[in-house]
């Protein structure tokens, strides 16, 4: 009650396509948006196959590299962990396109709690396929039967609460059998090298 700070929930939409390939498209096809684009991973080898693809993609060095130009930027989530934000860097609005969650469930909140902060006005969310690491772990080709079943094609992609409140449970889950988490350059080594079943 006293000295007590309410935690401000940060608002973040969870969009997955059947395949990478179509995630991957939804990420490049963010290079037309109106708005400025901020693209984050947590995987550098992420982030190089975009710029690789879509040479436009500037990679920046840290999160205040932004300086108010419209981007599209690609930036590693370590350097927002990096960042000292003691208030937003950027006045305008943006949106923030993660490539996939952090494996870890605290280390992710820490991530989209900080970015939120560093932006007045940011409209997060993140671009999955059932194809990722994590949702694979969990039995995500039921979700593709269903989504098969239901008449939806690859260009389609799924959002809802239920889902993201799945993705963080499956998250808790593989934190449990994590030991010692060690930091990898690409996704699948880190799920390789990292989870233990």
């Amino acid at each position: 009650m006293f000295g007590r700070k309410k935690k401000h929930k940060v608002q973040y939409q969870d969009y997955i396509w059947m395949t990478a390939e179509m995630k991957t498209n939804k990420l490049l096809a963010l290079a037309d948006d109106d708005k400025p684009v901020l693209i984050v991973s947590s995987f550098d080898k992420t982030l190089k196959h975009l710029q690789t693809l879509k040479p436009s993609f500037k990679i920046l060095e840290s999160l205040s590299d932004t300086d108010n130009n419209s981007g599209p930027w690609l930036l590693n989530s370590k350097k927002i962990l990096e960042a000292p934000i003691s208030q937003p860097i950027y006045s305008g609005e943006v949106h923030i396109a993660f490539t996939e969650h952090y494996p870890m469930p605290d280390k992710d909140h820490e991530i989209i709690s900080k970015i939120a902060s560093a932006f007045e006005h940011p409209s997060i969310s993140f671009y999955l396929s059932l194809e990722d690491p994590l949702l694979t772990m969990f039995n995500s080709g039921k979700i593709m039967e269903l989504m098969k079943r239901m008449g939806m094609d690859e260009n389609d992609n799924i959002e809802h609460r239920m889902i993201s409140s799945a993705i963080v449970n499956a998250q808790k889950k593989l934190a449990k059998k994590v030991r010692l988490e060690q930091y990898y350059d690409d996704e699948e080594t880190w799920y390789r090298m990292n989870y233990r079943d």
